[in-house]
């Protein structure tokens, strides 16, 4: 039988419990679409974390700005699409 199909001991299973106090360690945001983003509050959850944000942002910023907004300054976006753009994949 290997690791993963064995019972867990009392003790085991006491142990990977969470208890209130490391449970306060997490930030845990609900954001739609994408469910459950889970931080951890120390220096380097929190930097992480903005990381991931920021190249989040840059991604979407040069998107739009490189390749959407070029097309719809010419007429061949239409607002529409640019909104719909922004909503199911950005």
């Amino acid at each position: 039988m290997t690791d993963a199909l064995m019972p867990l001991s009392s003790d085991e299973a006491r142990r990977l419990t969470a208890s209130p106090a490391q449970r306060n360690n997490f930030w845990s945001v609900r954001i739609p679409l994408l469910g459950r983003l889970r931080i951890v509050r120390d220096s380097s959850g929190l930097t992480q974390a903005s990381v991931v944000v920021l190249y989040w942002l840059c991604g979407n910023w040069s998107v739009w700005a490189a390749v959407l907004l070029p097309y719809y300054a010419d007429g061949l976006l239409p607002l529409s699409f640019l909104l719909s753009k922004t909503v199911f994949c950005c």
